[in-house]
């Protein structure tokens, strides 16, 4: 019986880790270079995107948003320049690992960050 209570107790103490959206892109074109990346071409709707954030990809369909897949951002470009982070706004190249497939105009990128409650 107190193993059980204990046991329970720890359940409760645990923190809940939830995903916390903290920006947000649109693309608006999608590009494949000669070495195989997929570059995003999009433009930043919400928040502020940094290079290392992770993400997933949603896409609008008739069921609401569909997830398409997650990954982090590898590589952040405004017109060909490397950059560390892109204000809500801007356009810039997102490149993601690992590859996320058949990515399309129109859909979001959206980077979380993991909080505990």
């Amino acid at each position: 019986m107190i193993g059980r209570s204990m046991s329970e107790t720890k359940e409760i103490n645990t923190p809940i880790e939830e995903e916390v959206e903290v920006a947000r892109a649109k693309i608006k074109q999608v590009f494949t270079l000669t070495n195989g990346d997929i570059v995003a071409g999009s433009e930043v709707i919400k928040g502020l995107l940094l290079r290392g954030y992770r993400v997933w990809v949603e896409r609008k369909t008739s069921r609401g948003n569909e997830e398409i897949g997650r990954g982090k951002i590898s590589s952040l470009k405004i017109r060909k320049e490397e950059v560390k982070e892109v204000k809500k706004g801007s356009d810039c190249g997102i490149i993601l690992e690992p590859k996320v497939e058949n990515l399309q105009e129109g859909d979001e990128i959206v980077a979380y960050k993991i909080e505990k409650i």
